[in-house]
């Protein structure tokens, strides 16, 4: 979904989460260039909101904001998974020629494939086109100290998770700003992955990080694709993983189930 309105990109940071790509454009430019929020959801169906046809789920700012920009109804996923379906949209290759074409496979059992300095990257184009880029929350196409890390690849700025299963957390206990590790108050249990005390969530901290961001370019265009990761395999503790059941059981009986989620 795209729209041409800089408070529907403020909006859509309020209400979503993962990987965020932001652009700026220098004010000097005669012809101010679009603005544009593009959403990605790594679980979510075709069907699954309302713009799409669904009737049972209610998502209404979504909705507008696809009413007022552009809904795509013959859009693909590049991949059934995180790294290289990421890395289609970055770089616009298929899993074919792309470089990041698997979950792990770069070294150790977790860690991507990177990408280089010669694959394509469409933050190197927004840079070439004048924009200041910044990416917040998701990335999977690069560890620390490779190529592929998004201040490699044509980011300003970046905050969040280089590694997609590091982002099955959504209390770990560091995030990455640009290359330097940041510790967050949440300890981690014995459970790989699982937090023994959440205490800072990373959506809001993505969140409140986009909007700092954004504070310092509100007189300029602002380019925002946007990626939501709505699920985790592995809850944070076991009150959040009780709440997600109980959400499934809701929406059974509402007649909702997401794996018979067809396009209307």
């Amino acid at each position: 979904m795209l729209a041409h309105s800089q408070r529907w990109m403020r909006f859509s940071l309020l209400s979503i989460f993962p990987l965020l790509m932001i652009g700026s454009a220098p004010a000097a430019d005669p012809a101010p260039k679009p603005n544009i929020v593009f959403i990605l959801a790594d679980d979510l169906g075709y069907g699954d909101i309302g713009c799409y046809g669904q009737k049972k789920i209610r998502t209404p700012h979504l909705d507008r904001l696809a009413a007022e920009g552009i809904r795509f109804t013959q859009c693909y996923a590049g991949s059934t998974v995180c790294a290289p379906s990421r890395c289609t949209l970055m770089t616009g290759l298929h899993t074919g020629h792309c470089r990041t074409r698997g979950n792990g496979g770069g070294g150790s059992p977790r860690a991507n494939v990177p990408l280089t300095p010669d694959d394509p990257c469409v933050a190197k184009l927004l840079k070439k086109a004048g924009y200041a880029t910044a990416l917040i929350g998701k990335w999977g196409l690069g560890e620390a100290g490779s190529t592929g890390i998004p201040t490699r690849q044509g980011f300003d700025y970046f905050y969040g998770y280089l590694n997609q299963t590091h982002a099955h957390n959504y209390y770990p206990d560091f995030l990455w700003r640009n290359t330097e590790k940041v510790s967050l108050p949440n300890p981690q249990s014995e459970r790989e992955g699982v937090a023994a005390k959440p205490v800072a969530y990373v959506p809001d901290l993505c969140r409140e990080e986009a909007l700092r961001w954004l504070g310092t370019k509100r007189s300029s265009s602002i380019t925002l694709p946007r990626f939501r990761t709505p699920t985790t395999r592995k809850p944070a503790s076991r009150k959040v993983g009780m709440k997600c059941l109980r959400m499934r059981r809701t929406l059974r009986r509402l007649g909702h189930n997401p794996r018979r989620t067809r396009p209307p």
